[in-house]
Parts: C-alpha cells; structure tokens; sequence
C-alpha cells in the first residue's frame, strides 16, 4: 500500500503567465499525472487565480496528493515550458517528520527541508500529537496546512514583486 503526502503547489507570476499554465495543466497529464490527479485522500483541486492589491504578480494553488511521483522532479521539469513563473511546492506529513519545500523557476530549484523542531511546533499549536493513542485526522490536517502555509510563505518573500 503507498504511502501517500499531502502537497501544495502555487503557481506564481504575471496574471496572463499563470493562466498559461492553468490552461495547459488542465490539457496534460506532464503537468499533474494521474497520481497526483485522483489520489488515495480525492481530486487535484485549484483555487482561483487571485492577485493582491499593489502587486503585479497572481498566484493560483493546487492541492493534490502523492505517493510515488517526486513533485519536485516533475515540477522543475514543467518550470522548463513556463519560465516566467515561479513553483512554489510544499508537502508535508506531521506523523513522519518530513516537511518540505521549494522554490523552482526555470529548471532551477531552491529547497529547504523544515526542522523537526518547528514542525513540532506547528503541531503542538493545533494541538496535534503524532505519537497519540488517541490520533485526529483533524488535527493532522490543521498542522499539515499550517506547516504548508508557513513553507509557502517563505518562498513569497523570496519573490520579486510579490506583496501580500
């Protein structure tokens, strides 16, 4: 049986640019392949294309899971045909101390694994104990987007042009 990681993609760049791929990723399964499609936990979802008051650049973020597929490889290879855009891809699994993230653009990537420590504290914050008998998907899901977002966030700073 796999094992399967929540993760996150957000897609950043000019508004036309992540439309771009919005529509080729919807036509292709190099984008997203069906792995990462119809998952163990559902579909691959997206939120709208949204862009923050006072900054040039949008941002659309999928969700998705995946259990054999290394996100990262398939989305630096994807950068390669939308190099105006920056991938932000985040996964990350309270109950297996593994958090991590990257910032691709072109090809390129910039990785950070999240240390144990601060993972541990995203969890204790919602109030979330891996090791417990008594075990939450709630809770696990709460620190899994808390974790994410924080990993999101730090890559946003890293970005020309992004404003919140």
């Amino acid at each position: 049986m796999a094992n399967w990681t929540n993760a996150r993609l957000v897609v950043v760049g000019r508004r036309a640019d992540v439309l771009a791929f919005s529509k080729s990723a919807r036509r292709s399964l190099e984008y997203f392949p069906r792995e990462m499609r119809v998952s163990e936990g559902g579909e691959l979802s997206s939120g709208r294309i949204r862009s923050p008051s006072g900054s040039k650049l949008s941002e659309k973020t999928y969700s998705f899971q995946f259990a054999r597929v290394d996100p990262m490889a398939q989305f630096r290879r994807v950068s390669r045909r939308h190099e105006r855009c920056w991938f932000i891809v985040a996964y990350s699994d309270p109950c297996w101390p593994e958090s991590n993230t990257s910032l691709i653009r072109a090809g390129r990537c910039e990785s950070f694994s999240m240390p144990a420590e601060v993972q541990a504290h995203f969890c204790g914050r919602v109030g979330f104990n891996p090791g417990s008998e008594r075990f939450r998907d709630d809770l696990c899901w709460q620190a899994e987007d808390a974790i994410m977002d924080d990993c999101v966030e730090r890559w946003r700073r890293k970005i020309p042009g992004w404003r919140k």
